[in-house]
């Protein structure tokens, strides 16, 4: 009877409304703490009986707390009261249940059974009660109590020990996210912080370097420029008051005002006149700038000029000297055949040609006249015959024939769009052409060198060509003599 009993109070679940947080916060741990100890359950408080015997039936009320519980207790401060069934348990289990609670709570005692502390009331507080000696009415009130109350303590015995430990209570979970979040708060505010103090010392060392320069360049450039633009303006003012004044004053006058606008007028163009004549001024001081500079080049030419004369001369002298030495001695008859031009009819001309051609070895056989295509200026073309006379009559006597021809032409700096004013822009140039090459022997062509190509040479270096024709045509005949020289004699003996 007493399980079928303990079962219906295992289903038996009712529970009253929460008392308030603060006295049900203090009940329900001095009620856990009991619980979790492992000791069994208080018993319920107890009155003493009066002395007519007359019994009243009491209805007990058991606060059951269990593991689960306690931890929604800490939370949410509730208090779970679990009133006992509604009829009376019979006696003989409860003298069994009597003699098993007598045993476990006080195992060596004889005699009179002493009351324990009870537990919480209904009301939610406690009251501890310890009598030394009861009456025979008490202790089987108190049996019948602890028949009644063993089944509850039995079944939260049974479920604080199959319930899995408690689980983290959400007042912890919100305390630790509350602790994080303080965390990350502490964190962003330590940031903040060293940005701040970063803006502080960088503003810092401004203002220090603001203190240190007193005035900046870009300041006294300021200076400078407010100082001139308002010189500036005190000029214009002064010059604006100024021209008012005249203008009034020339507004009184009437007529007279006329005539000051003629004299500015006149003014302003003897000032025009003025500067136009400083302009050309200008312009013939460079003029003569650039006269005395070409007179000093002119002067320089004229001074190499007069030094290749006196050159020339000295050459020409020598040329004299030795065309007499030749002279003087005796000539054999030339084999080339002479085509004198045709003498005047002064003989003395031909005579001079004769000793002209005799000394020079040089024999202008024709002549004509060209039109050159500047200005229309003639350019003799002469065709010539040089001969050279060896000393040995036995020897030929090398010749070459050849064409000059005086060319007038442009200097290499002048400019083809500027066309040709005068003589003087031109230069009279002598071109050499050799005649008949072909019919000279190899030997003879390969030793005239650069005589045996066209060129072009200034005119008065004709002494010179003349010259460096000689030298190159005697060097010829004498090798030739040389080689002659070099052959042996043939000795005929007769038999």
């Amino acid at each position: 009877m007493s399980d079928t009993s303990g079962d219906e109070f295992a289903s038996y679940n009712t529970t009253t409304p929460a008392a308030s947080k603060r006295k049900a916060s203090t009940h329900s741990v001095q009620a856990s703490g009991r619980t979790a100890s492992g000791s069994s359950s208080s018993k319920p408080s107890t009155t003493a009986p009066k002395k007519n015997g007359n019994k009243r039936k009491r209805t007990n009320e058991q606060i059951v707390i269990s593991l689960e519980d306690e931890a929604e207790a800490m939370d949410e401060d509730d208090v779970v009261i679990v009133p006992p069934p509604g009829r009376a348990p019979a006696k003989k289990p409860a003298q069994r249940a009597e003699v098993a609670a007598s045993s476990k709570s006080n195992p060596k005692r004889k005699g009179k059974a002493r009351a324990e502390p009870s537990g919480p009331s209904i009301a939610n507080h406690s009251v501890h009660r310890s009598d030394d000696t009861v009456d025979a009415e008490d202790i089987q009130e108190l049996e019948d109590d602890q028949v009644a109350e063993a089944p509850a303590k039995r079944v939260a015995r049974e479920r604080s020990e199959t319930k899995p430990p408690p689980k983290p209570t959400a007042s912890a979970s919100r305390q630790a996210r509350e602790h994080e979040k303080l965390l990350r708060e502490l964190d962003n505010l330590r940031r903040r912080l060293d940005t701040v103090k970063t803006e502080r010392d960088k503003y810092a060392k401004q203002l220090e370097d603001d203190f240190h320069i007193r005035r900046t360049e870009a300041e006294e450039l300021l200076e400078q420029k407010s100082a001139q633009y308002e010189a500036q303006l005190k000029t214009q003012e002064n010059l604006i008051s100024e021209l008012t004044t005249q203008l009034a004053k020339a507004k009184a006058q009437g007529s007279s005002g006329k005539s000051q606008l003629a004299e500015f007028l006149i003014r302003e163009a003897a000032d025009a006149k003025q500067e136009a004549v400083k302009r050309e001024v200008g312009q013939w001081k460079d003029l003569a700038k650039q006269k005395d500079e070409l007179i000093s080049q002119k002067d320089k030419d004229i001074a190499a000029l007069k030094e290749e004369e006196k050159l020339l001369k000295t050459q020409l002298a020598a040329e004299i000297e030795r065309a007499k030495s030749l002279a003087n001695t005796r000539q054999p008859p030339s084999t080339v055949v002479r085509t004198h031009t045709k003498p005047t009819d002064d003989p003395k001309n031909a005579l001079v040609i004769r000793l002209y051609e005799d000394s020079t070895n040089l024999l202008i056989t024709s002549a004509k006249i060209e039109k050159s295509k500047y200005l229309n200026l003639d350019t003799p073309v002469y065709t010539c015959i040089y001969t050279h006379k060896a000393l040995d009559p036995d020897i030929e006597g090398a010749s070459l024939n050849f064409t000059l021809r005086e060319v007038w032409e442009t200097p290499e700096d002048w400019d083809s769009a500027v066309p040709v004013s005068s003589k003087d822009d031109l230069l009279h140039k002598v071109q050499y052409n050799p005649r008949d090459l072909q019919n000279e022997p190899p030997e003879f062509v390969e030793a005239l060198d650069f005589f045996r190509e066209p060129f072009v040479f200034s005119r008065d270096q004709l002494p010179v060509f003349l010259k460096t024709l000689t030298e190159k045509l005697n060097g010829i005949a004498d090798n030739e003599e040389d080689e002659q020289k070099e052959e042996p004699e043939v000795i005929t003996i007769d038999d």
